[in-house]
């Protein structure tokens, strides 16, 4: 079977065993991604309850102290203007998923980062993962952009963006510069626009796009039953960084090489 680079080489080193869709692992030092008990659909009823939060402390700063929240929210009534807000949020969005391919690329820990993450969310469904990207994409666009970006300004917003957006161990990480970068963007997005609904169009898209390219992965990687089978449980090693990619023989076909 062969595997692009959203299968098997987004997997930190390590061993796995399958059960149903769901996988148990064992990392080799990456505390992240160990022992985490949450299913995609409890860690979306956590969601919704913490960006929740997030949205009502937002809508009430803006409300009460910015007082604009009608004019951050409103959706045009004129097509064209909607259009503009439309083109800006999802090119704002091609922007940040370009960025992100070239942190995956060039910063091993970036990679690290997003293998744990796709521990955690590979075995969402379609549908939980747009709810996600939903909820985090208004959540924290209320929180951030509607609430503290008038108080703060843009780069110290944008610093506290990416500190929300932490390595393993709660440590500044390649992702919390990338958040950093993202915030700059949506920031500038809402001030340019006086909108919104730019900053929320690009964080869900960049949010749907990127769990669903790890859906993909987990899958591709479920598909790949390499090892034996033991009472209906798979073992899988897995190397990152080896040439599963380019191996063009079937799980069968190295079985019987053996």
């Amino acid at each position: 079977m062969s595997l692009d680079k959203w299968g098997v080489h987004l997997l930190p080193k390590g061993t796995y065993s399958v059960e149903g869709n769901a996988v148990m692992s064992t990392f080799s030092g990456d505390s992240l991604a160990q022992g985490s008990a949450l299913t995609p659909v409890q860690l979306l009823r956590k969601s919704l309850v913490i960006y929740g939060v997030m949205a009502v402390i937002g809508v009430a700063v803006m409300l009460f102290a910015h007082k604009n929240l009608e004019s951050a929210l409103v959706w045009p009534s004129d097509w064209m203007v909607a259009g503009q807000l439309i083109s800006i949020g999802l090119l704002g969005a091609v922007v940040l998923l370009v960025a992100s391919y070239f942190f995956e690329e060039w910063l091993p820990s970036f990679r690290d980062l997003k293998a744990a993450v796709m521990r955690l969310l590979g075995p969402s469904s379609v549908a939980t993962a747009l709810s996600l990207s939903v909820v985090t994409a208004i959540g924290e666009e209320l929180l951030f952009r509607g609430a503290l970006q008038p108080f703060a300004g843009l780069f110290v917003t944008s610093f506290l963006f990416g500190l929300l957006h932490m390595g393993k161990d709660g440590l500044l990480s390649a992702w919390s510069v990338w958040a950093f970068l993202a915030g700059l963007l949506l920031g500038w997005m809402f001030n340019a626009t006086g909108s919104l609904w730019p900053c929320m169009i690009a964080h869900f898209a960049v949010n749907a796009v990127s769990i669903l390219k790890l859906r993909r992965a987990y899958n591709a990687w479920l598909n790949l039953t390499v090892g034996k089978t033991i009472f209906g449980e798979t073992e899988v090693q897995s190397e990152v960084g080896s040439d599963v990619g380019s191996d063009s023989n079937t799980p069968d076909d190295r079985n019987s090489d053996s």
